[in-house]
């Protein structure tokens, strides 16, 4: 628990709902409160749209309901407790929700869904010294499922409706930022703030300057921010919220959140800001050395271990169960307590080897229960034969298929019969003919028994379509990767953990150790969570040690982390799967990799990266400048926490003791100005930023300007874009070569140069094939290839040689690069001929989860592409405008002819094309046409679906193979409404009445028109052009406009 300190709390006005007379010498009025409230109006969010919420005049007051009766009114001056008893009195009346002041809309969402107090530690957190006022920012952690993005949430509450400003939430993974908008539309809907998220390849029409707040990764973080700063406009948000805080340590992105929160901290702290208001708040479940970051970010610090679910820990050895206590010993013996197991499971004849037959157990028993099960192994293909082992056994228990059972084994099979719901695993059966893919036979066999498999190998679809079943209770048991734990919320009553290592063989980290523990037990449905790690006899002790009883390690800065080679950095996140994406990869040039062979020290260039971004956006114009910027970086704090003389001195929150740092960090105050020198040196030299010029008469020259600082062009683009410093300039060079060369005979070459190196240089090539495919390009390919080095000689020769990484010079890897690179766009360019996925994955024998991360990421990297190009001049502006309008067929991997309607996010492709056919063509038809007509085009759809479907399950009896257009134009007058078959969604991950469906298009549609009133959707021109046909004029006016929907994308 924190220690014990003053706790600040703030009143609410005389319209409160709850008022509770305390003595009035238990409180001292704060000094700084002692005038009266100030009756001014309040200064709202400047350069917003007139129908933001945050323009509007009303106000509430957020804050705990403790009002003192002084006089004959109640006085709403702020008030300070003397010491955490006081509180703890009065917790029960802080702890309703009514009690927070809050809009009443919001009072009624969390009391339908349940929620009517906060938990006691949660109202500590928030009644923390300055945090209520925003006078000082929030470090807070607690165990996962304790709730702690309520606290987060209440101080975004306080932002909008009584700041009046925006809100900025930091995510590390996609999925988690939908996830967390669509969660937080449902609390907001009936206030108007406008929530969007900010991820991927797509970004909502507007910008940020059309929303309220903003969900974002980490990269679109970091890019919007410098916007800000470079726009003078970060004084627009009163909140930035950093979920997951421990990021600050992850090797790939780790730097750019310390960049980030580097950034606001030197912000708000210079004398001229007009951002000194801006919170920072930052959470995380496993941090060990939170008080470091605590003092880097002037931040309360607030620690609980709460858990409204108790967490069991167990160990399995054999058959052998042992129950994890706490103790102080140093001997493992001591740490555990055996547990009687409930029946003999060698008895019950498992059909699986020795060593998973107690899994497989308790898999079932917890079935058997009513209840879910998430079972973590170490690789995609050990997922899939664990659910199909899980699965063969409660179909062999269930149906009775063993010779001889026991009575015991009668009754486990007949509970998990019982358990599994016929209906919705049928609906599940049906949903899986609509993949893209068709049905995977092996997840077909595993559902059928309520068990699913989830790993990166699978489409997006798929993942989606499981993690809604095992949510919805449809899946019982999931068998996923250790990505789960850290990517998807997807909480169960028990865990269990097949063995204790990674992918790589290693043993686990403990963090993910801890991540996956922490999914047992799911708030307001269990009331108990269980967590099973089974081991051998040989690794018992070793995964004790190493995992049960192991401290996590302190968080380091990855700013200036000097790394061996560049190739380990990036086996080691690739390895888990055949595809890493973006937001996994080390930001690290090609000419790097190149040279990753040499076993020779490196030095990051993330620090590089952070001066070029503050000299690019004007935080720092001065050498001087940029040293008192990487004070204000992680790096620099946690380097000098123990050198309290040095003039480099953090703010002295702590104590010796407290700074535990590893020896890595504690670098000097000589060698961090030796590594500020360093890279600005490399910076000067490769011609991104430039120093003052050196004048003939220096005595006259002053000290600021002979170490003034300004951005190059192509500096300003590398930062604009999101590309690291050496990696831009790769970029550079080989569109300076496709400016020169461009051949426009067919799409080949434009697709390459939008594929991202990062994500292709982790395919494992069949060389074989590869030189099958290359025999069968046509002549417009092949003169692609030729141009970017791609030869037949070079893959002949890779085939018959396997040559040694450690033998490989630098131009082999550089040629080796650009033939993935070309290989990985061949694919591209299928997907964006509308070629169907399956042919595509069978084509080039790459798993269908790497074609669809690659083909986001290919969309991605063109919007960065494009900020490239717009920065770098008027020479570069056709080529800027030839990414735009090619990023959207990336992003949805469709003709031209079909973006228009695929800017309905409830239209798959399949479905785009036919309505497309059947004439609606443009955004606006869906608009212009009747809702039945649209609903008549649908039920055609529908038909087609479904008879396809009947054929892959064996149930369509029809003499013709596939329906005819005759049959599907009849449906609408033949079948009664009941008959026609809901459509698939795949952003939804189920299926959708046809009726339903035409409204929610038709509504999107105009959503999407509307937005378009006032700002363009820049890369349809179609588009702009159909909807002032038809009178839905599109307002071009206003020279400030964003142009947004695609923008420079994060590496997720």
């Amino acid at each position: 628990m924190a220690s014990k300190r003053p706790v600040e709390v703030a009143t609410l006005t005389e319209t409160t709902n709850t008022a509770v007379n305390l003595l009035s010498s238990t409180l001292k009025p704060d000094a700084s409160t002692d005038a009266p409230p100030s009756t001014s109006p309040k200064r709202f969010c400047t350069g917003l749209r007139s129908d933001s919420f945050l323009a509007r005049p009303e106000t509430f007051h957020i804050g705990p309901s403790i009002v003192m009766r002084t006089q004959r009114n109640y006085d709403t001056q702020r008030y300070e407790l003397n010491n955490d008893l006081i509180l703890e009195k009065n917790i029960d009346q802080l702890v309703p929700i009514e009690a927070w002041g809050l809009p009443k809309p919001l009072v009624k969402y969390y009391h339908d869904k349940g929620i009517c107090k906060l938990f006691p530690w949660q109202v500590k957190a928030l009644c923390q010294p300055g945090v209520l006022s925003a006078s000082r920012n929030l470090v807070y952690s607690a165990p996962t499922s304790a709730g702690k993005s309520m606290v987060a949430d209440m101080l975004m509450y306080k932002t909008f409706f009584e700041k009046k400003k925006k809100v900025i939430i930091i995510l590390p993974f996609v999925s988690i930022t939908h996830e967390k908008v669509d969660s937080l539309k449902k609390v907001l809907q009936f206030t108007g703030i406008t929530m969007e998220c900010f991820a991927g390849s797509l970004n909502p029409p507007g910008g940020f300057s059309r929303a309220d707040a903003a969900v974002c990764t980490i990269e679109k973080a970091n890019n919007m921010i410098n916007r800000l700063i470079e726009e003078d406009k970060l004084s627009d948000v009163g909140l930035v919220v950093v979920d997951e805080l421990h990021m600050l340590a992850d090797s790939g992105r780790g730097y750019l959140l310390e960049l980030l929160l580097s950034k606001l901290l030197f912000a708000t702290s210079s004398a001229d800001s007009k951002a000194h208001s801006l919170q920072i708040v930052g959470m995380s479940a496993t941090i060990p050395n939170l008080p470091v970051i605590a003092s880097w970010l002037n931040a309360a610090l607030f620690v609980t271990d709460y858990r409204p679910v108790p967490l069991t820990q167990l160990v399995v050895r054999g058959e052998e169960v042992l129950k994890v206590v706490r103790s102080s010993s140093e001997c493992v013996s001591d740490w555990l307590k055996p547990v009687e197991p409930a029946v003999d499971i060698a008895s019950l004849e498992i059909s699986s080897s020795p060593d998973d037959a107690p899994l497989v157990y308790y898999a079932m028993e917890t079935l058997s229960k009513g209840f879910s099960t998430l079972v973590f192994c170490s690789t995609k293909l050990g997922t899939e034969k664990m659910a199909l082992t899980i699965a063969e056994n409660i179909y062999e228990f269930g149906a009775k298929k063993k010779e001889k059972m026991t009575q015991q084994a009668e009754a486990l099979g007949n509970a998990c019969r019982a358990n599994l719901c016929m209906k919705k695993i049928g609906e599940l059966w049906t949903a899986l003919f609509g993949m893209p893919m068709g049905l995977d036979l092996t997840l077909a066999k595993t559902v059928r028994f309520g068990v699913g498999f989830h790993h990166a190998g699978m489409s997006h679809e798929e993942r989606l379509l499981i993690e809604r079943a095992f949510r919805d209770g449809t899946i019982k048991v999931l068998c996923s990767t250790t990505t789960l734990s850290a990517g998807v919320n997807l909480p169960a009553r028990r865990v269990l953990i097949n063995g204790p290592y990674d992918f790589s063989g290693a043993f686990l980290p403990v963090a993910t150790y801890r991540q996956m523990i922490g999914r047992a037990g799911r708030a307001g449905i269990d009331t108990l969570g269980e967590a099973m790690l089974f081991c051998r006899q040989k690794d018992f002790m070793k995964a004790m040690k190493n995992l049960v009883g192991a401290q996590l390690p302190p968080i380091e800065s990855c700013l200036a982390k000097r790394e061996r080679t560049i190739v380990n950095s990036t086996q080691s996140s690739s390895s888990q799967s055949n595809f890493m994406s973006a937001s996994q990869v080390s930001q690290m040039s090609l000419s790097e990799a190149a040279n990753s062979q040499q076993w020779t020290e490196k030095k990051s260039t993330c620090l590089k990266r952070a001066i070029l971004e503050v000299v690019s956006n004007g935080t720092a114009r001065s050498e001087d400048q940029v040293e008192e910027y990487v004070k204000s970086t992680f790096y620099s704090t946690s380097s000098q926490l123990l050198k309290r003389a040095d003039e480099w001195l953090p703010t002295p929150f702590l104590t010796p003791d407290d700074a535990t740092i590893s020896s890595s960090c504690r670098s000097s105050h000589e060698e961090i100005k030796s590594a500020i020198k360093e890279a600005s040196l490399d910076l000067m030299n490769e011609k991104l930023i430039h120093g003052g010029e050196e004048k003939e008469n220096q005595e006259e020259e002053s000290a600021d300007s002979k170490k003034s600082l300004s951005v190059s062009i192509l500096g300003k683009a590398i930062v604009a874009s999101g590309i690291g410093p050496d990696e831009g300039q790769f970029i550079q060079r080989e569109l300076n070569r496709a400016r020169e060369n461009m051949k426009l005979k067919n799409e080949q070459h434009i697709v390459y140069l939008v594929t991202p190196p990062y994500i292709a240089r982790n395919l494992d090539l069949d060389w074989d094939l590869y030189l099958q495919i290359y025999d069968d390009l046509n002549d417009a390919q092949r003169l692609v290839g030729d141009l970017v080095g791609v030869s037949k000689a070079f893959i002949i020769w890779k085939r018959n040689c396997v040559l040694p990484e450690s033998k490989r010079s630098s131009a082999d890897m550089e040629k080796f690069l650009v033939h993935q690179r070309f290989y990985a766009s061949l694919a591209l360019c299928d997907l964006v001929q509308e070629v169907p996925l399956k042919t595509v994955v069978d084509r080039y024998n790459i798993n269908k989860g790497h074609v669809q991360s690659l083909q986001q990421q290919a969309a991605t990297f063109a919007g960065m592409l494009v900020a490239f190009c717009e920065r770098m001049g008027e020479d570069w502006q056709q080529m800027g405008v030839t990414f735009r309008e090619f990023q959207p067929r990336l992003a949805f991997g469709v003709h031209a002819d079909l973006v228009d309607l695929m800017r309905v996010s409830y239209l798959s492709t399949t479905v785009a094309r036919q309505l497309f056919d059947g004439g609606i063509k443009s955004l606006a038809d869906f608009t212009t046409k009747s809702p039945s007509e649209i609903e008549f085009e649908l039920i055609k759809i529908s038909t087609r679906e479904a008879k396809k479907a009947e054929e892959a399950t064996g149930r369509y009896q029809g003499t013709q193979n596939t329906s005819t257009q005759s049959d599907a134009d009849s449906a609408y007058g033949t079948q009664r409404e009941e008959e026609i078959q809901p459509l698939y969604v795949p952003c939804l991950g189920r299926f959708v009445p046809v009726s339903e469906l035409t409204k929610m298009i038709i509504k999107e549609a105009r959503y999407q028109l509307e937005a378009e009133s006032t700002h363009r959707f820049d890369f349809f021109e179609k588009a702009k052009t159909t909807t002032e046909e038809t009178g839905n004029h599109v307002n071009h006016n206003g020279e400030n406009e964003e142009k947004t929907t695609f923008q420079e994308g994060d590496k997720d």
